[in-house]
Protein backbone atom coordinates (compact mmCIF):
# COMPACT_ATOMS: atom_id res chain seq x y z
CA UNK A 1 0.00 0.00 0.00
CA UNK A 2 1.44 3.54 -0.91
CA UNK A 3 2.62 5.61 1.94
CA UNK A 4 -0.38 8.60 0.56
CA UNK A 5 -3.36 5.38 0.57
CA UNK A 6 -1.61 4.48 4.13
CA UNK A 7 -2.23 8.33 5.52
CA UNK A 8 -5.61 8.37 4.10
CA UNK A 9 -6.46 5.38 5.85
CA UNK A 10 -4.74 6.97 9.22
CA UNK A 11 -7.13 10.17 8.82
CA UNK A 12 -10.52 8.26 8.16
CA UNK A 13 -9.57 6.37 10.82
CA UNK A 14 -8.70 9.13 13.22
CA UNK A 15 -12.36 10.15 11.90
CA UNK A 16 -14.49 7.30 12.32
CA UNK A 17 -12.73 7.24 16.51
CA UNK A 18 -13.58 10.65 16.70
CA UNK A 19 -17.29 10.62 16.14
CA UNK A 20 -18.03 10.91 20.18
CA UNK A 21 -16.09 13.80 19.97
CA UNK A 22 -17.24 16.04 16.61
CA UNK A 23 -20.86 15.21 18.06
CA UNK A 24 -19.84 17.01 21.20
CA UNK A 25 -18.94 20.62 21.98
CA UNK A 26 -15.20 20.51 21.42
CA UNK A 27 -15.29 18.55 17.97
CA UNK A 28 -13.64 22.17 17.13
CA UNK A 29 -10.33 20.65 18.68
CA UNK A 30 -11.10 17.17 16.65
CA UNK A 31 -11.90 19.58 13.71
CA UNK A 32 -8.78 21.50 13.62
CA UNK A 33 -6.38 18.28 14.43
CA UNK A 34 -7.65 16.10 11.32
CA UNK A 35 -7.68 19.53 9.00
CA UNK A 36 -4.33 20.11 9.81
CA UNK A 37 -3.09 16.38 9.24
CA UNK A 38 -4.68 16.89 5.87
CA UNK A 39 -3.63 20.14 4.88
CA UNK A 40 -0.07 18.85 5.84
CA UNK A 41 0.23 15.42 4.08
CA UNK A 42 -0.89 17.58 0.92
CA UNK A 43 -4.46 15.62 1.01
CA UNK A 44 -6.71 18.56 0.05
CA UNK A 45 -7.53 17.16 -3.40
CA UNK A 46 -8.33 13.70 -2.09
CA UNK A 47 -11.00 14.33 0.51
CA UNK A 48 -13.29 11.85 -1.16
CA UNK A 49 -10.91 9.26 -0.77
CA UNK A 50 -10.73 9.90 2.28
CA UNK A 51 -14.64 9.67 2.30
CA UNK A 52 -15.10 6.66 0.88
CA UNK A 53 -12.17 5.22 3.70
CA UNK A 54 -14.40 6.57 6.19
CA UNK A 55 -17.50 5.24 4.69
CA UNK A 56 -15.85 2.19 4.51
CA UNK A 57 -14.78 1.86 7.95
CA UNK A 58 -18.45 2.27 8.88
CA UNK A 59 -19.67 -0.24 7.06
CA UNK A 60 -17.35 -2.33 8.65
CA UNK A 61 -18.60 -1.23 11.67
CA UNK A 62 -22.37 -2.24 10.84
CA UNK A 63 -22.02 -5.60 9.73
CA UNK A 64 -22.49 -3.89 5.77
CA UNK A 65 -21.41 -4.46 2.46
CA UNK A 66 -21.72 -2.10 -0.38
CA UNK A 67 -21.68 -4.24 -3.73
CA UNK A 68 -22.69 -4.32 -7.16
CA UNK A 69 -24.99 -6.61 -8.39
CA UNK A 70 -24.43 -6.90 -12.36
CA UNK A 71 -27.04 -8.92 -14.40
CA UNK A 72 -27.92 -9.92 -18.00
CA UNK A 73 -31.20 -8.11 -17.99
CA UNK A 74 -33.85 -6.27 -15.37
CA UNK A 75 -34.25 -8.64 -12.68
CA UNK A 76 -37.81 -9.23 -10.62
CA UNK A 77 -37.53 -7.50 -6.94
CA UNK A 78 -38.16 -11.22 -5.80
CA UNK A 79 -35.16 -12.36 -7.48
CA UNK A 80 -33.27 -9.80 -6.70
CA UNK A 81 -33.38 -9.87 -3.15
CA UNK A 82 -33.04 -14.15 -3.01
CA UNK A 83 -29.57 -13.51 -5.16
CA UNK A 84 -28.65 -10.13 -2.49
CA UNK A 85 -28.96 -12.76 0.14
CA UNK A 86 -27.35 -15.44 -1.10
CA UNK A 87 -24.19 -12.72 -1.43
CA UNK A 88 -24.89 -10.93 1.98
CA UNK A 89 -24.34 -15.01 3.20
CA UNK A 90 -21.29 -15.59 1.25
CA UNK A 91 -19.76 -12.11 2.17
CA UNK A 92 -20.74 -12.84 5.93
CA UNK A 93 -22.12 -9.71 6.23
CA UNK A 94 -25.60 -8.92 8.18
CA UNK A 95 -26.76 -6.37 5.45
CA UNK A 96 -26.17 -5.49 1.73
CA UNK A 97 -26.33 -2.10 0.07
CA UNK A 98 -26.30 -3.29 -3.49
CA UNK A 99 -26.21 -1.24 -6.43
CA UNK A 100 -27.60 -3.45 -9.75
CA UNK A 101 -26.42 -2.60 -13.10
CA UNK A 102 -27.69 -4.31 -16.45
CA UNK A 103 -25.00 -5.99 -18.77
CA UNK A 104 -26.33 -7.76 -21.52
CA UNK A 105 -23.06 -8.81 -22.08
CA UNK A 106 -23.29 -11.61 -19.22
CA UNK A 107 -25.46 -13.50 -21.08
CA UNK A 108 -27.25 -14.96 -17.91
CA UNK A 109 -26.71 -15.47 -14.15
CA UNK A 110 -25.00 -12.47 -12.04
CA UNK A 111 -22.05 -10.90 -11.11
CA UNK A 112 -21.41 -9.90 -7.30
CA UNK A 113 -18.39 -7.06 -6.53
CA UNK A 114 -17.15 -5.35 -3.56
CA UNK A 115 -14.09 -3.18 -3.50
CA UNK A 116 -12.35 -6.69 -1.87
CA UNK A 117 -14.33 -9.62 -3.67
CA UNK A 118 -15.87 -10.89 -6.51
CA UNK A 119 -18.55 -13.66 -7.16
CA UNK A 120 -18.90 -14.56 -11.11
CA UNK A 121 -21.87 -17.00 -11.71
CA UNK A 122 -22.67 -15.57 -15.12
CA UNK A 123 -22.76 -17.71 -18.88
CA UNK A 124 -20.02 -15.25 -20.27
CA UNK A 125 -17.50 -15.90 -17.46
CA UNK A 126 -17.99 -19.47 -17.60
CA UNK A 127 -17.52 -19.53 -21.15
CA UNK A 128 -14.26 -18.01 -20.74
CA UNK A 129 -13.17 -20.54 -18.61
CA UNK A 130 -13.48 -23.05 -21.25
Amino acid sequence: MSARRNHIRQIAKVIWQSQESLASSDSSVVVDMVSRSIIQAGLGTKMHLIKEEYERLRDVESGTARVTMTSARELPKTVREGAEGDVARILGVTTLAPEWVVDPTLIGGLRAQTDQYEVRSSIADMLKEL
